[in-house]
């Protein structure tokens, strides 16, 4: 009985450590975030940023005159708290638009933060993503860029 209760309690700490969540931290998403489809964010330390080849549609979803085309952009960031429930991504960056090329009335996007862990909710953050159509479904997905393969 006494191995039984070690394994549980053993099993239960492993389960809320990887259910931690720790929050994105400025200097973590600093740098250069690409798109398999050759989109570009430029994550600047001084809270700016600026997009290359953005595509509309899952970049601004409200937009469907423009929803197969791409787009360049500046703006500043910051990043947000969104959790709702234990088995969401917490964190959101911020982006918002001040300069956008060709598309009017553009205001923000958020794009949700995904790391690490079972639950992906802790450093190191690998992915910036936001969904295509119905949440749960395909997204459109930022990967940090190493620093040496610059």
């Amino acid at each position: 009985m006494k191995k039984i209760a070690i394994v549980f309690w053993n099993f239960l700490i492993v389960l809320l450590l990887g259910c931690s969540q720790s929050k994105p931290e400025n200097p973590e998403m600093i740098g250069t975030w690409t798109n398999p489809d050759g989109a570009i964010l430029q994550i600047n330390k001084d809270g700016t940023f600026v997009g290359k080849s953005l595509p509309v549609g899952p970049v601004l979803m409200d937009n469907k005159k423009h929803a197969n085309e791409k787009f360049n952009c500046r703006g500043k960031w910051s990043i947000k708290a969104i959790s709702k429930s234990w088995d969401q991504l917490p964190w959101n960056m911020s982006l918002i638009f001040s300069d956008v090329s060709g598309i009017d009335n553009v205001g923000s996007a958020n794009l949700i933060i995904s790391g690490s862990g079972f639950l992906e909710n802790k450093a190191p953050w690998r992915r910036l993503f936001l969904w295509v159509g119905e949440e749960g479904g395909n997204r459109c997905e930022f990967e940090k860029e190493n620093k040496s393969s610059r």
